[in-house]
């Protein structure tokens, strides 16, 4: 039978090194974060409740990923529920990001269809390949997301971007 921890320390052992080599030094069970000057990337591997599990087809040994990019010298739109800090360094979810974006699997898997889930199953059959999927995804996708926010003028350009989508709607 699968457990939630069998499904942390695997992703512990198979991601977070991989991470480490992309340049994050931040980790908690579910987040990692990489620093630089102006911003802080975010990678959150979330799992589901109960009951949201039942809710979206899949096991809350499932999970969805999201990445995002925090600037620290721009106001939080969140006033005092602002991103946690540990030890002095901020540790922004995903949801503290001006910037964020849901990483999609591409692994086929039947009894979720959710190109959002990696779904996990009570045996645990489908840990390996979701993490190896997952890995690749972050590689070909997440990785190369951030790189949209290099340097003041790209931050400026999506702002652009975000203002004028408002003023459309």
């Amino acid at each position: 039978m699968m457990e939630s921890k069998i499904v942390n320390k695997a992703i512990r052992e198979e991601i977070r090194p991989f991470l480490k080599e992309a340049g994050f030094s931040k980790f908690s069970s579910k987040g990692s974060w990489r620093y630089s000057e102006s911003r802080i990337d975010v990678i959150i591997i979330e799992s589901f409740n109960a009951y949201n599990a039942a809710v979206l087809g899949c096991t809350t040994y499932s999970f969805q990923v999201e990445v995002g990019c925090y600037f620290p010298a721009i106001p939080s739109m969140h006033g005092s529920y602002g991103p946690k800090e540990k030890g002095g360094v901020l540790m922004p979810h995903y949801a503290h990001c001006l910037f964020s974006h849901r990483i999609h699997k591409t692994l086929s898997q039947p009894e979720c269809a959710n190109r959002n889930i990696w779904y996990i199953d009570e045996d645990g059959r489908y840990l390996e390949d979701a993490l190896l999927d997952l890995k690749n995804k972050i590689q070909s996708e997440g990785l190369p997301w951030f790189d949209k926010f290099n340097g003041p003028a790209a931050v400026m350009a999506k702002l652009e971007d975000l203002r004028q989508s408002y003023a459309r709607d």
